[in-house]
């Protein structure tokens, strides 16, 4: 399944943001695609959308107690044009402890193949 997408900051002079969602359903595996990243839409994107609309969930929660599951997707994003790079990415809501909100984190960089 491939979701297209446009993302908006509301009343914000920021642009929107393209984002392309690949849910690899066999195996588990959400890859969203965008030239740009913003982290907060990012996030809002992972934590919202996709679990309401699509009923993807691939972002784990820190509220769930002292050991965090995994979530039920691994999460992969490609971010720039042509020679962009591919990443790991983790989305964590985290623990009202800390203020809440929610965190991105990418990794493991590599060459779009």
């Amino acid at each position: 399944m491939t979701i297209k997408s446009y993302l908006k900051h509301s009343f914000s002079c920021l642009p929107d943001v393209r984002f392309e969602i690949d849910v690899d359903e066999p195996r588990k595996v959400v890859t969203i695609t965008s030239v740009a990243f913003d982290s907060d839409l990012f996030g809002w994107l992972v934590t919202e959308v996709l679990p309401r609309v699509r009923g993807v969930v691939a972002w784990r929660d820190d509220n769930a107690g002292w050991t965090t599951p995994p979530s039920p997707y691994a999460l992969r994003v490609r971010i720039g044009k042509g020679d962009g790079v591919e990443l790991d990415a983790q989305v964590v809501r985290l623990a009202d402890a800390t203020g809440g909100g929610v965190a991105v984190q990418l990794t493991d960089p590599r060459p779009w193949s």
